[in-house]
Order: structure tokens, then C-alpha cells, then sequence
């Protein structure tokens, strides 16, 4: 049996403490299990294995899954995830190969590497798997608030016995704010597109304090 999800998150930093509790929740919850996997790589596969910070020689991707396909073929995930920090030296392109490795030993598998962030920050696939003999990977970037929007609309689809910890989840991401949209609303632009009218009432209404005090700083 796994650890206790809050035992995994002890002395660690944020952006551990967030892939521990989601791979916690995902090795208890099978089916949101399935759904997130889902949405991380978008095909359908089965975890059987799921890890983190597992070492394979050199390296630590943040999750390891092994996932079998309808099909009965076997799907092989990586994650990184960040939060706060940036992408080490050639870390997508060192786990991409660690992947092409692990496809050399499998001809039927599929490998995807997953990379989840809590803000925007685009990679160039062809520079990611660049370099790579044999079969490459798949390559997705996707988002804690993918994650955090996946979790919220398979809610009523879930088994009743997962949704306490579902909800748990997705009350930690949002506490850690990875909920916020990724994409603007429509009603987010309107209210840019007046903004200096916008600026102008709140200085007429404040009588202008607020903005001088802040000009004396």
C-alpha cells in the first residue's frame, strides 16, 4: 500500500509536494487515474505502475507510468512538472532518449513525454526530440490547471468512493492557485480592451492618492 499522501509531501518544496500528492491520489483513484492519464497524453490507457521520482541511471523524471492500452499494448509515460523553477540543461531532451531507450526494449509500446507546468512555457518538439535514434516519444505540454479542469469535470463520473479524494485534490490546487484559467475569457478582454479608461475612473474616483503614492515610491 502507498504511503500516506500527506507523509509523502514532508520537507518537500512546493512543486514536489504538488507531484506527490497528485501521484498519491492517482495510485488510490483508478479511475480518476485513467481520466487524468487521459488528458495528459490523450490516449486511453490503464496505470499499472504508477511512480515518482523514480531513478533511471542518471536520471529522475518526476513521474513514471506504466499503462497498458485497450489494445493490451504497453504505454510508458514520463512527467516533469514545474512550478517555480525552469527546465534544467537538456533535461526534456535527456528524458525523451531515456524514453527512446525504453522503447528499444518494447517494439509494440508507445512512450509520451509529458511535460506539466504551472505557467507558459512553450518547447519546440523537434528540439526536444532532437537527437533521438530508433522510435521517438510523443511530446505534450500541458498545464496544473489541464489538470485541476480535468479532476473538476469528471467529478459526477467517478466512483463515489473516489470523489473525497478527487475533491481534496483539486481544493490543493486551487489553494496553491493552479486552477487559474489558461486562456483569457472573453469578458477578461473586454475589460482590457478599455483599460486605460479603466485606469483614468479608478484615478478619478480615488482622487488620484493611490497613484501619487505610488509615484513618491
Amino acid at each position: 500500500m502507498p504511503r500516506s499522501i500527506y507523509a509523502r509531501i514532508e520537507d518537500r518544496g512546493e512543486e514536489d509536494r504538488l507531484t506527490e500528492v497528485l501521484v498519491g491520489t492517482m495510485q488510490r483513484c483508478p479511475a480518476l487515474c485513467r481520466q487524468l492519464l487521459r488528458s495528459l497524453t490523450d490516449l486511453d490507457a490503464e496505470a499499472s505502475i504508477i511512480e515518482s521520482q523514480a531513478v533511471h541511471e542518471q536520471d529522475r523524471p518526476d513521474i513514471d507510468i506504466v499503462a497498458s492500452a485497450p489494445d493490451g499494448t504497453t504505454v510508458r509515460v514520463l512527467v516533469e512538472s514545474k512550478v517555480g523553477s525552469s527546465e534544467g540543461h537538456r533535461q526534456l531532451n535527456r528524458y525523451a532518449e531515456l524514453l527512446a531507450r525504453l522503447l528499444s526494449e518494447d517494439e509494440e509500446a508507445t512512450g509520451i513525454l509529458v511535460y506539466l507546468t504551472a505557467n507558459e512555457d512553450p518547447k519546440d518538439e523537434p528540439s526536444v526530440l532532437a537527437g533521438i535514434r530508433g522510435r521517438r516519444p510523443l511530446f505534450r505540454q500541458r498545464r496544473w490547471a489541464d489538470v485541476a479542469k480535468t479532476i473538476d469535470r469528471c467529478l459526477p463520473e467517478i466512483p463515489e468512493t473516489e470523489r473525497a479524494l478527487a475533491r481534496e485534490l483539486l481544493a490543493y490546487l486551487e489553494d496553491k492557485r493552479m486552477t487559474i484559467p489558461t486562456h483569457f475569457s472573453p469578458q477578461a478582454m473586454l475589460g482590457l480592451s478599455d483599460l486605460p479608461g479603466l485606469l483614468k475612473l479608478l484615478d478619478a474616483c480615488m482622487d488620484g492618492k493611490p497613484w501619487n503614492r505610488l509615484s513618491e515610491i
